[in-house]
């Protein structure tokens, strides 16, 4: 009797060891991705449409603005796969590829819109700045409740 209850355990064990195999966990890169895509159908990076409204632009405004933030979210990203580890070296790319792209904002902005847009620039950097590198969530990146 005590064998066919240890059997019965260890089929269900294994059972259910097999259906959490079957679906494998998404790696920490995958779950950031869905974590930044969210509620904006999917695309990583920031939610234009909020950030469009929060600036007070109107649709020729939006559709110019979005149009540039993407074209230069897309050089940025090839730029960071094509760094090869030249951290310097990248990041002057970056500084300068940011000046373009506010250059550019400064044609379609009004002076009060493009002066809540280079904040808002100036806040990003910050947070760039204080993650280090390290990148994941703040305060450590552990699960939540502090268990790892």
């Amino acid at each position: 009797m005590l064998i066919f209850l240890v059997s019965g355990l260890m089929t269900t064990s294994c059972n259910s060891s097999k259906a959490t195999a079957q679906t494998p966990a998404k790696t920490n890169t995958e779950a950031t991705d869905a974590r930044r895509a969210g509620a904006r159908q999917g695309r990583p990076g920031p939610d234009l449409d909020a950030m469009a409204a929060q600036l007070g632009l109107d649709a020729s405004q939006t559709v110019k603005f979005k149009e540039i933030t993407e074209r230069y979210a897309t050089q940025a990203r090839e730029m960071r796969e094509s760094a090869g580890g030249d951290r310097q070296a990248m990041r002057s790319k970056m500084e300068a590829m940011r000046a373009n792209q506010t250059k550019e904002m400064s044609a379609i902005l009004t002076p009060d819109q493009l002066a809540a847009y280079t904040k808002m620039q100036e806040e990003a950097e910050a947070q760039r700045r204080n993650r280090g590198g390290q990148g994941g969530r703040p305060g450590g990146g552990g699960r939540p409740g502090g268990g790892r």
